[in-house]
């Protein structure tokens, strides 16, 4: 430690100081240097080339794919529905998730301007005033005393320990940010899947009430020729119960829909009671003809939970360097200025000044800080095997969306296919139960499979458009727009 020195003030020997500290922090980094992982040389997303057509006749349409196309940030514009827009832009404003989001990513930036703020000096300043009195031999006699002090000091970052816990913070702040967009994503996505899902069940609502009617128009038929001795009571009886069973399928779709419309409530911020707009319906959202895909080159720098995962296996690298500089010599320089007298004219002619230099070397330590630095290499084990992992779930996600889009299309038209013969043959056999040529069986049969028809229709459809959201899911967004209209 330097003697306190008396005399001029000494800034220049503080100057000195500092720059040589600052010289100093220009040593060595240890731990290793983060090398992004080799992406995968792959040039398709599935075992099979993916689909580039996806043919449906009638309402379905046919769906192009276009490979390498960007993908739009406002996905949602696909569907062409004003009300789902203004849905969407309502989530991402009201949503708690995407503001507790928003929350950990202002958190993480802040953090980060903290550990950054453990690479420059730090300087402190004090004052005080001391008095007192007492009886002299002219009387009564008080006195007072000043002081001032200025303290310099500084940890010479001579490993890059705090360069690496930097580097280490501002990877999460990208984890964050990328968990942000991954929030916004998944709810943009679970709001246009519910609207979805409601004008389904609304739909189904409307075909089960059309049948309803239709059963009910037939029992009058049966009734008609039970009461001319043509029919027996167990026939009156079967049509009564489909009609029971269709009255309760509407109930249960009912209930269904109140409770889609309870989702879409709080996935815009918003109580299940305070939720009071009119139901969606399948012909207000237009099945999207073009859909861009991106190729499976671009998919990790769209997906945000692989760029998350990414970012975590940057600050983990990062952190075996923290761990590793916790075991060298640890250096601290400071400086220190000081004064006092009887007046404040006075102060500043009676200072005294100080500079020190402290080393401290971890000696015994129990084996904590090599355990420390072992640990920190097992947990970028743990976060590359996570990284691969995501990747590996993200191909997965996309492949097996597009080969269920691509089964869409067919199921859609053969469910279309079947819902026309289904219709013609309740027809015929409705003209041969009146015409007296056709059993009640025969008329039963062809009521349940073109009811069963009508439904599996109306699902098929439904469901290509729920992939689709999916696909725009699996793909990721280019980047977070929260004035997205």
């Amino acid at each position: 430690m330097t003697p306190p020195a008396t005399g001029p003030m000494p800034f220049l020997a503080m100057a000195a100081l500092l720059t040589a500290a600052l010289l100093m922090a220009g040593g060595c980094v240890v731990g290793p240097d983060f090398v992004p992982p080799v992406p995968p040389d792959v040039s398709r997303y599935g075992e099979r080339a993916d689909p580039t057509h996806l043919v449906a006749p009638g309402v379905g349409g046919t769906q192009v794919l276009i490979a390498g196309a960007n993908l739009p940030d406002a996905w949602w514009h696909l569907f062409r529905s004003r009300r789902l827009d203004a849905l969407v832009r309502e989530g991402l404003s009201a949503n708690p998730t995407v503001e507790q989001a928003e929350a950990a990513l202002r958190q993480a930036q802040t953090l980060t301007q903290s550990v950054r703020a453990d690479m420059l000096p730090n300087l402190s300043v004090g004052a005080t005033r001391a008095g007192g009195g007492g009886l002299g031999q002219a009387g009564p006699v008080s006195y007072g005393l000043y002081g001032a002090s200025v303290t310099a000091g500084y940890t010479p970052d001579l490993f890059g320990g705090i360069r690496r816990a930097v580097e280490a913070q501002a990877a999460l702040e990208v984890v964050a940010s990328e968990q942000l967009r991954a929030a916004t994503l998944a709810l943009t996505g679970n709001i246009v899947t519910a609207a979805i899902q409601e004008a389904t069940v609304s739909e189904q609502i409307a075909l089960s009430e059309v049948i309803l009617r239709q059963y009910r128009d037939q029992l009058a038929l049966v009734k008609v020729r039970y009461d001319a001795g043509a029919e027996p009571i167990a026939n009156v009886l079967s049509q009564e119960s489909l009609i029971r069973s269709q009255e309760v399928t509407i109930i249960a779709s009912r209930a269904a829909r109140i409770q889609t419309r309870h989702r879409l409530a709080v996935l815009l911020g918003r109580l299940p009671s305070a939720y009071e707009r009119p139901s969606f319906r399948l012909r207000e959202l237009t099945l999207p003809r073009r859909l861009p895909i991106s190729l499976p080159s671009r998919l990790l720098e769209q997906r945000p939970d692989i760029r998350a995962a990414e970012a975590q296996l940057h600050a983990a690298s990062a952190g075996i360097g923290v761990a590793t500089a916790n075991r060298l010599p640890n250096v601290t320089l400071s400086a220190n200025l000081a004064a006092s007298a009887a007046t404040l004219a006075s102060l500043a002619a009676s200072s005294v000044w100080g500079a020190g230099l402290g080393l401290a070397q971890p000696l015994f330590d129990g084996g904590a800080l090599a355990a420390r630095q072992a640990a920190a290499s097992e947990g970028y084990a743990i976060a590359l095997a996570t990284y691969r992992m995501t990747v590996l779930n993200a191909f997965q996600n996309t492949a097996d969306v597009l080969t269920a889009l691509e089964a869409d299309a067919k199921i859609l038209t053969g469910a279309m296919q079947a819902e026309t013969l289904a219709q013609e043959a309740l027809t015929a056999s409705q003209v041969q139960y009146k015409a007296g040529s056709l059993a009640y069986s025969g008329l039963l049969l062809s009521q349940v499979r073109y009811a069963s028809a009508t439904l599996t229709r109306l699902a098929a459809q439904s469901q290509r458009l729920i992939d689709t959201v999916a696909l725009q899911q699996a793909l990721g967004r280019n980047r977070f727009q929260p004035d997205i209209d």
